[in-house]
C-alpha cells in the first residue's frame, strides 16, 4: 500500500490524500498504535511525553482528544474539496 500512496503523490501533484488521514486518525487505530507502543516499550514522541505520562493522565482517554480533532480536520478537508 505504501508504493501505491508513493506512486500516487509522484503522478498526480494535487491529490488528496484525505481518506487516508481518515484512517490513520480512527480511534481504533490511534488504540492499535497505542497498544503496539507500550508492548515494544514505548518512547517519547516529539513533545517528550512517555507513555507513562499519558497513562498517569488517563490513560486511553488521551485517545479520544486526537480523534475528535482529526474529525475536525476530516470536516475541513471535505470543504475544501
Amino acid at each position: 500500500m505504501g508504493r501505491r500512496i508513493y506512486r500516487k503523490a509522484k503522478s498526480d501533484k494535487t491529490h488528496r490524500f484525505s481518506g487516508l488521514f481518515v484512517q490513520v486518525t480512527k480511534v481504533e487505530t490511534l488504540e492499535e498504535a497505542y497498544r503496539i507502543a507500550k508492548s515494544n516499550g514505548g518512547a517519547a514522541g516529539v513533545d517528550g511525553q512517555k507513555l507513562e505520562d499519558i497513562e498517569s493522565a488517563g490513560g486511553w482517554g488521551f485517545l479520544w482528544p486526537c480523534g475528535e480533532t482529526a474529525a475536525k480536520v476530516e470536516s475541513r478537508l471535505a470543504a475544501m474539496e
